[in-house]
Formats: C-alpha cells, sequence, structure tokens
C-alpha cells in the first residue's frame, strides 16, 4: 500500500507537465489560425471597399495578438481608406514597433508621411518621406512626394511671411490711424477751445459794439431833439417877423386909402405868399426829416496610404 501510494503522486505530475506542454501549443495554434483567418476575410472585405466591416476583422485579429504587425497594417490602411486617419496613425505606430521586415516598415512610414501631407504638416512628412527612401532608395513615388513635400513647405513659409508681413503692416497702419484719430482729437479740442476763446471775444465786443450803438443812438436823438427845437425857434421867428410885415402893410394900404380916390374902373385884388426865408426854412425841416428816416431804413438785423499621391 505505501509503494502504491508513493508512486500515485508521481503519475500525476507526468500527466499534468504532459497536459501543460500540449495545450498550450494547441492554443497558440489556434489563436494563429484564427487570426489569420480573420485578417484573410477581412482583406476580402477591405477589396470591397467595406471599411467598417474589415476594420472590425483586422481589430479582432490584433485583439488576439497584440503584436500581429499584418493585422495592425491592414488596419491602418482600411481605417484611413474609411475616413479615420487618427486611427489609422496609432495602428501603424504599432505595426511599426513589432515588426522586422523592412519592406513593410518602408511602406507604413510613406503612409504615415501621406496623413501629414493630409494635414499639411510638411515638415514632419518631409522626416517619414527620408526614412521610407532609407530603407528603399529605388521609391520613386516616395522621392516625388519627399520633393512635392519640400516645394508645399517652401511655399507655406513664404505665405506664412507674406501673412507676418501684412499682419505687421496692418498692425502699424492700425496704429497710424489710432495716432492719427488722436492728433485730431486733440486737434479738435484746441480748435474748440480756441473758438470758444474767440466766441467770446466776439461777444464782448458785439456788447461794446452794441454799447456805442446805443450811445450814438441817444446821441443821435439828442441832436434830432436839438435840430427840431432850433427849427420851432425859427419858426416862431418868422412867424412874429411875418406879422410885424403885415402890420405895416396894413398901415400903408390905410394911408394910402385915405389919399386916394375910389377908382372908376372896380376892386385890385390883393395877394399874399410866404417870404423867401420862410420857404428855405421849410425846404431845411424837409431834408432833415428825409435824413432821419434814411437811417431807420438802412438797419439791418446767419491641405498614408496614397500610393497616387501622384498628380501626373
Amino acid at each position: 500500500m505505501e509503494k502504491k501510494m508513493k508512486k500515485a503522486p508521481l503519475t500525476y505530475f507526468l500527466i499534468l507537465a504532459i497536459t501543460l506542454c500540449i495545450f498550450p501549443q494547441a492554443h497558440a495554434q489556434n489563436t494563429d489560425i484564427a487570426k489569420k483567418d480573420l485578417v484573410r476575410k477581412g482583406n476580402k472585405l477591405y477589396k470591397m471597399a467595406e471599411y467598417a466591416a474589415s476594420d472590425s476583422l483586422f481589430a479582432a485579429a490584433a485583439a488576439l495578438d497584440s503584436t500581429y504587425s499584418t493585422a495592425l497594417y491592414n488596419l491602418g490602411n482600411s481605417s484611413y481608406l474609411g475616413g479615420n486617419p487618427g486611427t489609422a496613425k496609432a495602428a501603424w505606430m504599432k505595426s511599426l514597433l513589432n515588426t522586422a521586415d523592412e519592406k513593410e516598415k518602408t511602406d507604413i512610414f510613406y503612409n504615415l508621411a501621406g496623413i501629414e501631407m493630409d494635414g499639411k504638416n510638411y515638415g514632419e512628412a518631409i522626416k517619414l518621406y527620408k526614412d521610407a527612401l532609407r530603407r528603399d532608395p529605388t521609391d520613386e513615388q516616395a522621392r516625388y512626394n519627399l520633393a512635392l513635400a519640400q516645394k508645399l513647405l517652401k511655399d507655406q513659409q513664404q505665405n506664412q511671411n507674406n501673412q507676418n508681413n501684412q499682419q505687421n503692416q496692418q498692425n502699424q497702419q492700425d496704429q497710424n490711424n489710432q495716432d492719427n484719430k488722436n492728433d485730431n482729437k486733440d486737434n479738435k479740442d484746441n480748435q474748440d477751445d480756441k473758438n470758444k476763446d474767440n466766441n467770446n471775444k466776439d461777444n464782448n465786443k458785439d456788447k461794446d459794439n452794441n454799447k456805442d450803438k446805443d450811445d450814438n443812438k441817444d446821441n443821435q436823438n439828442n441832436q434830432d431833439d436839438k435840430n427840431k427845437d432850433n427849427n420851432q425857434n425859427n419858426n416862431d421867428n418868422n412867424d412874429n417877423k411875418d406879422k410885424d410885415k403885415d402890420n405895416n402893410n396894413n398901415g400903408d394900404n390905410k394911408d394910402d386909402k385915405n389919399n386916394q380916390n375910389v377908382p372908376s374902373g372896380g376892386n385890385t385884388p390883393q395877394q399874399q405868399q410866404l417870404s423867401p426865408d420862410a420857404q428855405q426854412m421849410l425846404r431845411a425841416i424837409g431834408r432833415e426829416e428825409q435824413k432821419t428816416q434814411d437811417k431807420v431804413k438802412g438797419k439791418k438785423v446767419q491641405g498614408a496610404v496614397k500610393k497616387a499621391v501622384k498628380d501626373w
């Protein structure tokens, strides 16, 4: 009984060791078969441009083996053509880390450069095309795209310089405009102050003129009153003079009447008229009146998978 008990554990471990050696190999074989099958199916869908479906199969194959560079590379191609450049770039980068095949590395660098070209990152694209050409100097398509990237980078830099110059010019123009605006504002303020001072001077001048005008008016009125009084005195004197003359004429007529006989031919009428002095005085008064009316009237008041990147 003791011998059987000693043999039992040994037999158990032998069976276990054999099982562990067989089943891992079987598991690995099954995994390898499964992932390759997924890639074959994915390639069929890829050729049919069923990119969403092929993406799922390539991703499933990569999930079975995360170092399976072929599945990762194909996933990158399918994702790119399906319109997902971010997923494509990540898959190609993982494929690059897990492959020793220089031809596959060349294609990966080429495709990564295509993504940078799409993003107009021409400097990065130039580096990647050079990496591809170092591994395969006969790749004329990579060489062409390298030259294209270099030209586009030069144009981009020139455009950027032009934009910077234009922006600097615009900034300078804006600054000049602002300076001119500030100067104009200062000038306007100064002119307003000057105009205000001039207006104040004009107002004071108007006041002085109005005062002088009022004084002149008073003087004129006084002169008119004085002339009127003089005229009145002259009229009174003329009236008295005419009265005296009339009295003298009456006396003479009375004497003639007493000394003469009544004529047989009838009575002769007596004509009466103003004296020359009186007429001259009336004309003088009329002229003074006209001058006064003329003064009153005179007043006046105012930018992969792009093996077809070539354009020829």
